[in-house]
């Protein structure tokens, strides 16, 4: 074997899981979180730009605006195998531990609820936003919550829980540039680290 090759081989696993979705779709049991408590099935980003490319699944949140109208990144949240007669499904955010989260300028972020709950309908931002522009996406029933993330934990808001659910984040300012991003790292032996699902409080 190439010595180089030799060299990468017990890497190439971590390489991959760090670009792979999550997988962990099992309860977690989180400190000061009642119920049952889900980390996202995957991260998708759909940027306004490129409306039409559909970006592929990962662990990483990113979340990003310009100083003027037409540019826009979001990211979508999904989250799988709800069980049939789950109720109070809350989206929150926790980092249990030290982590780095990344932000400049406005990060105020907007969460919508989507409620089409079939997570492979779109994939790209022409998807949810056929007529263009930003803000509220069309298959979403408002404007659901606020946050900034700043390390601590936050409750977003409750809805119905759905089979599959996800969510619409992105910088909630349309005239001022910002960008927010951070590594999911969250598992069920380190907990948390980004955006979870709890129900059955």
């Amino acid at each position: 074997m190439h010595a180089l090759s030799m060299l990468l081989a017990p890497l190439l696993p971590l390489i991959a899981s760090a670009l792979s979705p999550l997988q962990n779709q099992v309860p977690l049991s989180a400190s000061g979180i009642c119920g049952t408590t889900y980390l996202p099935v995957s991260y998708q980003g759909i940027e306004q730009q490129l409306a039409l490319t559909a970006f592929p699944q990962t662990r990483s949140f990113y979340a990003s605006s310009g100083p003027s109208p037409g540019y826009a990144i979001d990211s979508l949240i999904h989250f799988t195998g709800i069980p049939a007669g789950s109720s109070g499904c809350t989206l929150g955010v926790s980092f249990t531990y030290e982590y780095n989260i990344s932000s400049t300028g406005s990060t105020l972020l907007n969460v919508y609820n989507l409620l089409d709950d079939d997570i492979t309908k779109y994939s790209n931002y022409a998807g949810y936003y056929p007529e263009g522009g930003s803000g509220e996406p069309s298959s979403a029933d408002g404007l659901w919550g606020s946050l900034t993330l700043d390390g601590e934990a936050h409750t977003v808001n409750s809805a119905a829980c759905t089979g599959n659910m996800s969510f619409l984040v992105g910088i909630a300012s349309q005239d001022q540039a910002g960008t927010v991003s951070f590594q999911d790292a969250g598992d069920n032996l380190s907990g948390i680290g980004g955006f979870y699902l709890s129900f059955d409080c």
